[in-house]
């Protein structure tokens, strides 16, 4: 079925705008009712993000090489004996942290770190924030410390028990935006065939559905997560005018196209070069009215938490082979070399943000 939509302008009214592929144009978001209170408890839970990366540029002495006008990546990376591409991505969460800045392809610290950051200056702290991060493995028998019995020790789990865990954690967080993203697209009308790349258990598409009447999803998922998916959602109401398909999207080949699809928390997954020609498969596979929509977090988007794009990218360097948060206006650019002109970016009122891109 093809999309239908009622005002196919009203998405781009607020938005953003390229005129080139490598100069977009922002305007204002969005401004949302979403519930906040589940973010402030989301970030309480990788809070230790920040002081991981500050404990991690002062062991380096990235302030100290820095003030010695090792500005550039080349010398600052030498300097550190670090990878550059690797230490790059640091130094871009310390940007947000507002530890450092860059100017003129130059990194320059902020007057804190010059001040507090820098070995033989009076006011020199470095040592004691170090002190910090020896304390911290005891905060992790804080449990034990105050449970009158000790905690048995738990057995270690099977991969499906794990994997389980994992769609169902991330299931959790999902439905959070889902609601809000719903909202987003409800105005705009949109019917016909849906398609949710990675989708987990579904919560994205089955929340999305909900402001599409008469239409129909399908989400495309390995087998183990859709066996989790199925055990979590063991209704078969949950799964009305969904179907599961098993595949990997890189190499998974279509007989249809689509007048949504949804890439949610996948693109991150894979590095530049692997996310490009899988971002351009999707665009390829929306019907000549069909909206691609890109849920993510991005390291150039400031929304409610500006360092948690950077932040998360660093989770993505630690936490997969290969894997990157990558910039809004570089998806963006993108699409535009591609031919898709029509590009929305609305930060949500957590800290992610959607692209809505149509070719029409």
């Amino acid at each position: 079925m093809k999309s239908t939509i009622k005002d196919p302008d009203k998405i781009f009214k607020t938005g953003l705008v390229l005129t080139h592929p490598h100069t977009p144009v922002y305007m204002k978001p969005m401004n949302l009712t979403a519930n906040k209170g589940f973010q402030y408890l989301e970030d309480l839970s990788c809070a230790y993000w920040h002081s991981q990366v500050f404990f991690t540029a002062l062991e380096l002495k990235i302030f100290m090489h820095i003030e010695q006008k090792k500005h550039a990546i080349e010398t600052l990376s030498k300097a550190c004996m670090c990878k550059p591409e690797e230490l790059l991505r640091l130094l871009k969460a310390l940007e947000t942290m507002d530890l450092i800045k860059l100017d003129n392809h130059c990194w320059q610290n902020s007057e804190a770190a010059s001040t507090f950051l820098i070995p033989e200056k009076p006011d020199y702290m470095g040592d004691f924030f170090l002190y910090r991060k020896y304390m911290r493995p005891n905060w992790d028998l804080l449990t034990r410390k105050i449970l009158v019995t000790p905690p048995a020790a738990q057995k270690d789990l099977t991969y499906e028990q794990k994997n389980y865990l994992y769609v169902k954690a991330m299931d959790t967080i999902v439905r959070q935006k889902a609601r809000q993203i719903a909202q987003i697209i409800k105005p705009l009308n949109l019917s016909g065939s849906v398609l949710d790349v990675g989708a987990g258990a579904g919560g994205m598409i089955r929340e999305l559905l909900t402001v599409m009447p008469g239409s129909h999803g399908q989400i495309l998922e390995i087998p183990e997560v859709i066996q989790a998916a199925q055990e979590l959602y063991p209704n078969q109401k949950d799964w009305m005018n969904i179907t599961k398909t098993q595949g990997d999207f890189r190499t998974h080949e279509f007989d249809t196209c689509f007048s949504l699809i949804i890439l949610s928390n996948f693109l991150h997954t894979y590095s530049p070069d692997e996310a490009r020609p899988l971002l351009l498969k999707a665009e390829k596979l929306l019907d000549h009215t069909g909206i691609l929509l890109i849920h993510d977090y991005f390291p150039d988007r400031t929304g409610v938490n500006p360092a948690k794009g950077s932040l998360y990218d660093l989770s993505m360097m630690l936490n997969t082979y290969n894997g990157a948060c990558h910039n809004a206006a570089t998806l963006c650019s993108w699409l535009n070399q591609a031919g898709i002109h029509k590009i929305d970016i609305i930060d949500l009122e957590t800290d992610t943000s959607i692209i809505l891109a149509s070719s029409m």
